[in-house]
């Protein structure tokens, strides 16, 4: 058996008057009083047996995507990054299959903080910006700034933080530059900065 802890609230049949309880009984209760445990003291994990021992998780939702190549970005459009690698997916917010663009808050709503890192390829010429939004919307944070002279890299950092009202809401990243050509974004291979999108639950 294995405990229902930290994923959901596990349910126990109530006993009657001279019912014979099972082992099976003893061992779903001790599983989630050892997940519990485990839980407060040295952080969650999910159990395989009554014992402690399992895969580590995250309690706390929490997620954080990069992608391995570079990506165009058309001059004078904004355009949505796409994530095809996940470091860490704590409760399914992230897909590389669909949506991959989005982070959406499927674990619980509350407080999140959340941030990406980007860095534009050199080119000198024109303007570079970010934005993250929420539901395609709104943009919670923003940046922009002129291309550096001598076409080095643009490397942006944002980071906000929102309350999150319901588990289908999302964010994504646009970026935007007006260098006159097809520009590009660099992947997370490139030293100067590692191209990453996350989203951590900071309160209810």
């Amino acid at each position: 058996m294995s405990a229902s802890y930290p994923g959901s609230v596990k349910s126990f049949a109530s006993r009657s008057p001279g019912q014979v309880i099972g082992s099976a009984h003893i061992n779903d209760l001790q599983d989630e009083v050892a997940a519990i445990e485990q839980a407060l003291v040295v952080g969650p994990i999910t159990l395989t047996s009554p014992t402690l021992s399992g895969t580590v998780v995250f309690a706390i939702p929490t997620v954080r995507v990069t992608h391995s190549v570079d990506q165009g970005v058309p001059t004078a459009t904004f355009t949505g990054l796409n994530w095809d690698t996940e470091t860490y997916d704590s409760h399914a917010m992230h897909s590389t299959s669909a949506n991959s663009s989005r982070i959406t808050f499927a674990g619980s709503t509350g407080v999140y903080a959340f941030g990406v890192n980007v860095a534009f390829n050199p080119n000198s010429s024109g303007t570079r910006q970010a934005r993250i939004q929420l539901n395609d919307g709104d943009a919670l944070v923003s940046a922009s700034f002129a291309a550096t002279p001598g076409g080095t890299f643009a490397a942006m950092n944002l980071v906000g933080a929102a309350r999150i009202a319901a588990t289908t809401d999302y964010i994504t990243v646009q970026v935007f530059q007006n260098s006159g050509s097809t520009g590009s974004v660099a992947a997370n291979s490139t030293t100067i900065a590692i191209a990453s999108f996350w989203a951590h639950k900071v309160s209810a």
